[in-house]
């Protein structure tokens, strides 16, 4: 919201375009609205821990980096 306030005058457009897993999309939906309100619940979410553990190490990312790096200087961007 705050990118909102200084780009566009505080405007700002939501679009939810479906939705794969039935259990976690209510979760995610609830942290939109709790943005677009200006309010922070005390709403646990319980599948976070796992994405969170999910996500890929430094030596991922810096590899994946390395990778994007090397196309791109193949294909002269």
């Amino acid at each position: 919201m705050t990118a909102a306030d200084a780009l566009c005058g505080g405007r700002v457009v939501a679009i939810h375009e479906g939705g794969y897993s039935e259990a976690y999309v209510p979760f995610c939906g609830h942290r939109v609205v709790e943005g677009l309100a200006g309010i922070d619940t005390d709403l646990v979410d319980p599948f976070l821990p796992k994405f969170i553990e999910q996500q890929p190490d430094a030596a991922q990312i810096n590899w994946q980096c390395a990778m994007i790096d090397t196309m791109a200087e193949t294909l002269g961007l």
